[in-house]
């Protein structure tokens, strides 16, 4: 697999500054379990299609998955962060195409709820040092954060929903037999087009204890 990062930063003004990061991945993988000859059939004991990484389907319309993404069947390059930030003093506003990270603790989601999962490319637990960054499925929105004078701090967003993705079919990190797949299109057909929207505090009572309470009100991004 080859991957690339990269990252550009601007600053307008003491108080304005934008980032574009531009993500590529491209997989490259042989498989000897497939026949070009029976595509489409599974009557004879081969796959239903060739693998696909990163298209919508593996045999029939194809598609990319996220917004401001370009993809193939073993490619993708898309911008999961398009950002443009206000900061003066303790407020920050943040809007565009963002991943929203709520989750300080390795492998285990218990706060980080604001977008759902990305697994084209990953199986239940991926590289700890990412911390779900690769994974997390970005969307256009807003985001607020303010700090007050006692540490308190109040973050609060509002996002368009995207749900999450799930491995390609015969990709190795898929493992539910090929003949079954979710039809995706379905589940989320009502949510297209809805908002999420939450916020949280982060309260450090002491130097040992931090507590932190939130509300979320959002579409389930897994079906």
């Amino acid at each position: 697999q080859f991957r690339t990062h990269l990252d550009f930063q601007a600053s307008f003004s003491d108080n304005w500054s934008a980032r574009m990061l531009v993500r590529g991945v491209y997989e490259l993988g042989e498989y000897d379990n497939f026949n070009p000859d029976k595509v489409g059939s599974n009557a004879d004991g081969y796959l239903y299609g060739k693998p696909n990484f990163f298209e919508y389907d593996n045999y029939r319309k194809g598609g990319c998955q996220n917004r401001l993404e370009v993809c193939g069947r073993n490619y993708m390059v898309d911008l999961p962060n398009f950002t443009v930030d206000y900061q003066n003093g303790p407020l920050l506003i943040r809007a565009g195409n963002q991943q929203i990270a709520w989750g300080q603790a390795l492998f285990f989601r218990v706060l980080d709820v604001p977008n759902g999962l990305d697994l084209r490319r990953h199986l239940t637990l991926g590289p700890g040092a990412e911390e779900y960054q690769d994974q997390r499925i970005a969307s256009p929105g807003v985001r607020l954060s303010y700090t007050f004078s006692n540490g308190f701090e109040l973050d609060a967003f509002a996002q368009m929903f995207s749900p999450s993705l799930l491995p390609g079919q015969n990709t190795p990190y898929n493992l539910v037999n090929d003949d079954v797949y979710l039809n995706e299109s379905a589940g989320f057909k009502d949510a297209r087009g809805s908002m999420n929207f939450g916020a949280r505090m982060t309260m450090p009572i002491t130097e040992q204890f931090t507590a932190i309470v939130g509300v979320v009100n959002r579409r389930n991004p897994d079906g």
